[in-house]
C-alpha cells in the first residue's frame, strides 16, 4: 500500500528514509528468541560469550556491518548453537519477557521462547481477543514504559516498536524520552480504559516535543499543550507507516485529524512527495493508513497486522 517514491530526492527526506530503513528490514535470523539492552563497556564479543553466539551471528541477527555498538542499544540475541544448554540464558530471558521457564530450569523456558518467536500469539481481534506466549517490551534507552504490567505484545509488535524508536534516535540523537503507553496485559483480554488492546497488536505511543513538557513521559501530553518537534514526529510516523507493505507491518495508525494536518503540512513543506503523504494520511481526502479517532490528540495508536503464522488471529 505504501512505499518510498523514487522521486524523493531532498536531503532531509533521504536522511529520514535512510534512518527508517532500520524498521523495514526484519532481522536476518527470524527465530530470534531474546533481546538485550547494551550496558556500558559491553562489546559484541562479551555479549556473544554469555549467550553462546559468535560475533558474526550477532551481526547477522541485527544487520550490523561492523562491531560498533552503543550503550542503551537493543540487540536481538538469536538462539545460537553451542550455548550453555539453554539453562541460565533461557531462564533469564523467560523472566525478562514474563514467560514461564518451567520446573526443569531451562528446557521448557527455551521452548516457550521459541513458541513466542515462531507460533501463534495473537488470538481473535484487538477488541475481542487474547494473547499467549507474550513478549514483554524490555526497558531501553530512549523510551519510558508507563505501565509495566501492560507492556506485553506479540514478538513482531515489540520488535517494530524498538526499531522505530531507534530509527528516530539515530536521526535525532537529542530527542527526549518517548512515552510508551499500553500494549496488552500478559494474557491479553479486556483492558480498562481501552476498547481494544486485547491481543498484543496495539500500542499507544506519545509525542516528541521541542521541550519536554512537565509530567511527560510519565503521562501523555496533547499537541495543543506543548510545541511539537515536527521533524521527529514525522520520522516516527514514517518509521511505522513504511512497514505497511510488510505482512507483519502496521495495519492502521489512529491519530487526531487536526494533528494529521500539522504533520502532513510540515512534511509537504519539506519536500515529502504528496503521493506518499496521501497514502499515509486520512487528511485531507478521507483515505489513508493514518485515521482519525476521537481522544487521540495526545498519542499515536499503532495497530499491527496479524503475524503470518497466527492462524487464530483476526485482522
Amino acid at each position: 500500500m505504501v512505499g518510498l517514491s523514487p522521486v524523493m530526492r531532498s536531503p532531509l527526506v533521504l536522511a529520514l528514509c535512510a534512518a527508517a530503513t532500520l524498521v523495514a528490514g526484519a532481522p536476518s535470523r527470524a527465530q530470534a528468541d531474546s533481546m538485550h539492552v547494551v550496558e556500558s563497556g559491553e562489546t559484541l564479543s562479551k555479549i556473544g560469550k554469555r549467550s553462546g553466539c559468535t560475533v558474526k551471528q550477532l551481526q547477522r541477527a541485527n544487520d550490523l556491518s561492523g562491531t560498533t555498538i552503543y550503550e542503551g542499544q537493543t540487540l536481538i540475541v538469536p538462539d545460537c548453537e553451542g550455548e550453555d544448554g539453554g539453562g541460565k540464558k533461557s531462564k533469564k530471558v523467560a523472566a525478562d519477557y514474563g514467560l514461564d521457564d518451567g520446573a526443569d530450569g531451562g528446557k521448557r523456558g527455551k521452548a516457550n521462547l521459541k513458541v513466542a518467536a515462531k507460533k501463534g500469539q495473537s488470538i481473535g481481534a484487538p477488541w475481542s481477543g487474547s494473547l499467549q506466549n507474550a513478549m514483554r517490551l524490555p526497558a531501553g534507552k530512549g523510551y519510558y514504559i508507563r505501565r509495566e504490567h501492560r507492556a506485553f505484545g506479540t514478538t513482531h509488535a515489540v520488535k517494530h516498536i524498538i526499531k522505530a524508536i531507534q530509527a528516530v534516535r539515530k536521526r535525532f540523537p537529542r530527542v527526549h524520552k518517548l512515552a510508551i503507553g499500553d500494549l496488552s496485559e500478559k494474557r491479553g483480554g479486556e483492558v480498562s480504559l481501552h476498547r481494544s488492546h486485547q491481543s498484543g497488536r496495539d500500542v499507544d505511543i506519545g509525542f516528541y516535543f521541542k521541550k519536554r513538557p512537565k509530567g511527560y513521559p510519565e503521562n501523555f501530553v496533547g499537541f495543543e499543550d506543548a510545541e511539537l518537534d515536527l521533524p521527529a514526529m514525522w520520522a516516527l510516523l514514517h518509521a511505522f507507516a513504511r512497514t505497511a507493505d510488510s505482512p507483519n507491518g502496521v495495519q492502521a495508525i489512529y491519530l487526531d485529524y487536526a494533528l494529521q494536518k500539522k504533520i502532513y503540512n510540515w512534511a509537504k513543506d519539506h519536500d515529502v512527495p504528496t503521493k506518499l503523504l496521501d497514502s499515509y494520511f486520512e487528511y485531507p481526502d478521507g483515505t489513508g493508513l493514518v485515521r482519525h479517532e476521537d481522544n487521540h490528540h495526545d498519542h499515536f495508536h499503532i495497530r499491527f497486522k496479524c503475524p503470518e503464522k497466527d492462524t487464530k488471529c483476526t485482522n
